[in-house]
């Protein structure tokens, strides 16, 4: 871990506590103005722009400076936009970092504004910052970051136009095919939205996984998904892979297993024992799951933890919906403040070790 982004880390962590702790006597003394929401996304942005060089991040600014030369093979939308970057950008690589984070960051903050309102944004921003996940979408996975914060964008549209939502949709795909999952998970909870099925499944999964019993899945998957599986196969045989990752480590992680389930649990506390009926929630959660159930297939080989950040950057708003959304609210219970801190705490760990 570089010291930039722990200090980025712990910068937040900070801001965090100082904004959710007086949540405990009620109080929103920081959220009373969308400026600490403003100052936050530019904090991120900067933070994102001048992180040090390298991993995946170095590949992309390699392929920015020679823009003209990228062939439209896979993931087309990304090449596209490469190219449209390298000309607008005027061939600068700061100003081309600047653009994706400013994407990347404001898709976060809309979807805040739009599923919680403009005074929580500033406490979305801080718990998906907090979240496993989002400085790696922001700094190294960068185009797997940038397409996941597009489909983030399209939720913002799916109600009530239509058009709109299934354009990011697509392109989200054509940035980077692995947001297919999301794409399609989230499709198939419009037809099936039965929660405790899902549940199950996800149960099923760990079992299995727990005894190693997946790994013809991984072979399906590689062998008749497309592009899709072109990148699973790559992740599960390419061993000695050149990028790395910020939690590239194999195996069955108990630890991020763990954090993979606190959302799991925690929605089994809104929707089952809260009797929380909101259709968007149930379906994020609903898509969670199913998400994080390709994880627990690919967890014991290489780079897995990048199709478990598809799932954990859903963590943020599955926390906060039940309680900020403006339109079906649940009472406020202090609970979720504790729930909010555990993700942090544990990134702020997971940073610290590694």
């Amino acid at each position: 871990m570089t010291i930039t982004l722990l200090i980025s880390t712990i910068v937040v962590f900070l801001f965090f506590c100082l904004n959710y702790l007086p949540l405990y006597s009620g109080k929103r003394w920081i959220a009373k103005s969308p400026i600490w929401a403003y100052i936050l996304s530019l904090y991120l942005i900067v933070a994102s722009v001048f992180s040090p060089i390298g991993g995946d991040k170095e590949r992309y600014i390699e392929s920015f400076k020679y823009a003209t030369f990228l062939e439209y093979v896979k993931d087309p939308g990304w090449t596209f936009l490469t190219k449209i970057l390298n000309v607008a950008c005027f061939n600068d690589e700061i100003l081309y970092l600047f653009v994706l984070a400013f994407v990347y960051v404001f898709s976060y903050y809309y979807i805040g504004m739009c599923k919680l309102g403009k005074q929580y944004v500033v406490y979305y921003l801080l718990l998906s910052a907090g979240c496993l996940g989002f400085w790696s979408g922001a700094t190294n996975i960068m185009r797997a970051g940038f397409a996941t914060s597009i489909f983030f964008l399209s939720l913002c549209f799916e109600e009530k136009k239509k058009a709109i939502y299934i354009a990011l949709s697509v392109f989200s795909i054509l940035v980077h095919n692995s947001v297919l999952i999301l794409v399609a998970a989230f499709f198939l909870t419009k037809y099936y939205q039965n929660f405790k099925v899902y549940t199950w499944i996800w149960l099923a999964f760990l079992a299995l996984s727990s005894v190693n019993a997946l790994n013809p899945i991984v072979s399906f998957l590689s062998s008749h998904t497309g592009e899709v599986g072109d990148r699973i196969a790559e992740y599960a045989y390419d061993v000695d892979g050149s990028t790395a990752d910020l939690y590239r480590n194999a195996g069955f992680r108990i630890d991020f297993i763990l954090y993979s389930a606190l959302a799991i649990v925690y929605s089994i506390w809104i929707i089952l024992k809260q009797k929380y009926d909101d259709v968007f929630y149930i379906r994020l959660s609903c898509t969670y799951i199913i998400v994080n159930c390709l994880w627990l297939v690919m967890i014991r080989v290489p780079y897995a933890d990048r199709f478990a950040l598809l799932s954990w950057s859903l963590i943020s708003l599955i926390i906060l919906y039940p309680y900020m959304n403006p339109y079906n609210r649940l009472p406020f219970n202090k609970k979720v403040i504790t729930v909010a801190f555990i993700p942090v705490v544990l990134e702020l760990v997971l940073m610290i070790r590694s």
